[in-house]
């Protein structure tokens, strides 16, 4: 079957089956639709609200370039204002260099197909990850040259797919809904479904199949019509998919065979689920457990932290998952915890979290938040999964910035430093530096403690932090004493990341370290072809001042990686990248978060 005879067949069919359906839906006694013979253009700007008048039309489908450069520019900085339809859509984004954002010729001079392939390549990874990839696809620029046809849509896309779906969203409607094409309309339908508003996200759907019967909308609208009750209608749009053979993803016909037999689908069968079948389950279709969130996508995790009809353990559990991977903010895991009730949860499970928390943030005494914190913060640290400490103590470093460094809180002081550099707040962590040092003057466990974490300071502070070369020596002599297994390891990890800062401290004991004899583990692992050859490409972006594609390669070589097991020659490589463009503050960041996950 050609493939024009196929979109007429599948058009056709699903003209039928949308009929069907609003018949359905509306009654048999229902009164007929009074069709107006409205323009397109007009019917935009009366859905949109955004004009008061018809008779604006002409101006705001043409603006004059000054009206253009000034949306933009208020767009940049954040501000509130109506999209222009005509306003390069590419172009649109919610962030400015003034507001968090990168410069507007952030993709000059990069290639466009080369650009959307690592977009493609792009998924979770390390803590600043997300940081540096949700800036980039929000800074309002120019779009590199021969840019795809939907570029608006691609970075649309690839924020829903991080997790970032708020931010989506928030692009969505600065760009208007009239500059959306193909994947920024089904990333629309996507974080409806997401959020749980199937009524608005099938609403959603009829309208975009009426300009386009692309097979996600297709499928999507055969699960609107299950909601709706009308199945007849559902199996002859299914059939006009497949009889126009149309390859229908087998795990989507599992699920909506489930809604009709009432015999729901273990989601752990079918691995990777999309938003739409994610929806399905909700539905009725599926089983959501927690054995399902190591499969789990990221907009989907986030999606089952957010829905209140989950169990209370199951949200908790994908909420510190998605919080550990930067992709939710601590401050929403928090307000979660402080929605739970009394449980009899395991003492390692995430309700028991929850109640420790509780009780933390109902201590009224300086000391016993500290203590508490202390508490909160060792028990997320023995609990079996190994990202539950860093969500945990993304969360404890909020309560942490609120206690002020002072003698009476010395005794903690270790503890704050551990928490917030495990959160990434190594802002916040310096401040109790000081505590560590006069404690360790007095006591020698304290002296070994703030030989442990001194390279780790160093790291985010620099020549801050001074030294004549006696504390690196020194701490290099406390890690032969107490862990000579891991000696050369540790070394060889601050020496390379300290040297992609600039950072020659560790070059007067490089000699011991690389030649000591502590064991056969190796910090640096061969790397693959692939990697060798993203290292390269970083290299000469950042050395040509391609902002973008620079950002977007080293988020690329850190994505799908966890700290503890990240390359660190590709670690070294984006951190020395970072620091050419301008970026120290977040290649510091990543120095220590490397050096952290590996080193404590």
């Amino acid at each position: 079957m050609t493939g024009l005879t196929t979109r007429r067949l599948l058009g056709a069919g699903l003209v039928v089956a949308t009929i069907l359906a609003t018949a359905g839906a509306r009654g048999q006694d229902a009164e007929p639709l009074d069709i107006i013979p409205l323009e397109p253009v007009e019917l935009d700007i009366i859905a949109s609200g955004t004009v008061e008048s018809v008779e604006m039309a002409e101006d705001i489908v043409d603006p004059p370039p000054e009206t253009v450069q000034q949306h933009e520019d208020l767009a940049a900085d954040g501000l509130e204002v109506d999209a222009l339809p005509a306003l390069d859509a590419g172009r649109v984004g919610t962030i400015g260099e003034t507001t968090g954002g990168f410069s507007r010729t952030l993709w000059q001079d990069s290639d466009g197909a080369f650009i959307a392939s690592l977009m493609g390549m792009l998924e979770s990874g390390t803590q600043k990850v997300p940081d540096l990839a949700r800036r980039l696809l929000l800074t309002t620029a120019d779009p590199p040259a021969d840019a795809v046809d939907d570029w608006l849509g691609m970075r649309i896309e690839t924020l829903i797919a991080l997790g970032l779906t708020d931010d989506a969203t928030d692009l969505m409607q600065r760009a208007g809904r009239r500059a959306l094409q193909g994947a920024g309309n089904k990333g629309k339908v996507d974080v409806l479904l997401l959020a749980g508003d199937g009524e608005e996200a099938c609403q959603e759907v009829r309208t975009q199949l009426d300009e386009d019967d692309d097979l996600y909308l297709a499928t999507a609208l055969v699960f609107c019509q299950r909601l709706e009750g009308v199945h007849a209608a559902a199996e002859l749009s299914l059939s006009v998919l497949q009889d126009a053979g149309v390859d229908v993803d087998p795990r989507f016909l599992a699920l909506d065979r489930a809604l009709v037999t009432f015999t729901p689908v273990d989601l752990v069968t079918l691995g990777n689920v999309t938003p739409l079948m994610f929806a399905m389950a909700l539905a009725g279709a599926g089983e959501v457990s927690i054995e399902f969130l190591e499969h789990a996508s990221l907009p989907v995790l986030r999606a089952i932290a957010d829905r209140a009809e989950l169990p209370v353990a199951l949200r908790l559990a994908a909420a510190e998952r998605a919080t550990a991977r930067g992709f939710m903010k601590p401050a929403d895991l928090a307000s979660l915890y402080l929605d739970v009730g009394p449980s009899d949860d395991t003492p390692a499970g995430p309700l028991t979290r929850a109640q420790m928390f509780q009780e933390l943030k109902g201590a009224a005494l300086v000391e016993d938040r500290a203590r508490l914190i202390t508490s909160f913060v060792q028990r997320g640290a023995r609990a079996p999964e190994p990202w539950v400490f860093r969500a945990v103590a993304k969360v404890a470093a909020i309560e942490v910035a609120e206690l002020a460094p002072g003698n009476e809180l010395g005794w903690f002081s270790t503890q704050a430093v551990l928490t917030l550099l495990a959160a990434g707040a190594a802002e916040d962590a310096a401040g109790w530096w000081p505590l560590i040092e006069q404690r360790a003057l007095l006591d020698q466990a304290a002296a070994a403690e703030a030989a442990v974490f001194w390279p780790l300071l160093r790291l985010w502070m620099g020549n801050d932090l001074s030294d004549d070369g006696t504390a690196m020596q020194t701490w290099w002599r406390t890690v032969v004493a107490v862990a000579p297994e891991r000696a050369r390891r540790l070394g060889e990890l601050y020496l390379v990341l300290l040297a992609a800062l600039g950072d020659r401290i560790a070059e007067p004991i490089m000699h011991e370290i690389l030649f000591a004899r502590f064991g056969d583990r190796q910090l640096v692992p061969r790397e693959s072809a692939g990697d060798a050859g993203l290292v390269v490409a970083l290299s000469a972006a950042s050395r040509d001042g391609r902002l973008g594609e620079a950002l977007l390669l080293s988020s690329v070589l850190l994505a799908s990686q966890d700290p503890s097991r990240i390359d660190v020659r590709s670690a070294a490589a984006v951190i020395g990248a970072l620091k050419s463009l301008g970026l120290e503050r977040e290649a510091r960041l990543l120095a220590l978060e490397v050096a952290f996950a590996n080193a404590v």
